[in-house]
């Protein structure tokens, strides 16, 4: 009996010293922590069975192309090139490029110089700061509620086709995780400078307006101030 006492108090101390070392681990662990390596694309492409299958594709494609346009020569004399279909998808092209450069406008501009705004001008302290915050964490909550909102009703209101609507979803789903992204990380320079990130690829300065620029077009959802890039691009 004893030595069954003695065994469970051993895998207590066990499993809570694994408890211990993974919360450590966590807390030390950097989060969206960016290095340097082929993309996988790249790295697929290594493999010869990956190429064979592109090169499959590929070859289909060309393929059908030849067949329908063999097919046209015989029955019609001619190629009979039509982009009924094509239009019926893209139609209303004008109207997706005005919801889409007002959408890009004020992710661009709004979101970085307001929260710049607010950065610079916490001078206040106390229950005034608290309440600076909040009217511009108001503020932000509003403005992601318009930007999840207004798209939405626009395409509704137009009845976009598929090409177009779905265009304008997937940027305004783009540019509300960016922005969130972004906000963030801002925030938790501003609001906590004391507790520094020990990502090196994070500094605890505003971040300048070409960091937020970049990092709106390269495909991460995480925000950084810097990230690993090669030396040369491959444009194969």
């Amino acid at each position: 009996m004893s030595d069954l006492k003695e065994q469970t108090s051993t895998d207590k101390r066990r499993g809570s010293a694994s408890v211990n070392t993974s919360k450590i681990s966590i807390k030390h662990r950097k989060a969206g922590e960016f290095v340097a390596r082929e993309s996988l694309l790249t790295e697929l492409f290594h493999n010869p069975h990956i190429n064979c299958v592109r090169n499959g594709f590929i070859a289909g494609f060309i393929l059908m192309i030849l067949r329908h346009l063999v097919d046209d020569l015989l029955h019609y004399g001619r190629p009979n090139w039509t982009f009924e279909l094509l239009f019926l998808t893209v139609g209303q092209l004008h109207i997706t490029i005005i919801i889409w450069s007002v959408m890009t406008f004020c992710t661009t501009f709004l979101v970085y110089y307001g929260t710049y705004i607010w950065a610079k001008s916490r001078k206040f302290s106390g229950t005034i700061l608290k309440l600076y915050d909040m009217f511009w964490l108001l503020i932000y909550i509003c403005y992601q509620i318009g930007l999840f909102v207004i798209p939405c009703w626009q395409v509704n209101k137009y009845q976009l086709p598929f090409a177009c609507a779905a265009t304008v979803i997937l940027e305004q789903l783009r540019q509300i995780l960016k922005t969130h992204s972004f906000v963030r990380e801002q925030a938790g320079k501003i609001i906590s400078p004391s507790n520094k990130s020990t990502d090196s690829q994070l500094s605890s300065e505003f971040s300048h307006f070409n960091q937020y620029l970049y990092f709106l077009y390269a495909p991460t959802l995480v925000f950084r101030d810097v990230y690993p890039r090669t030396s040369t691009i491959r444009w194969n």
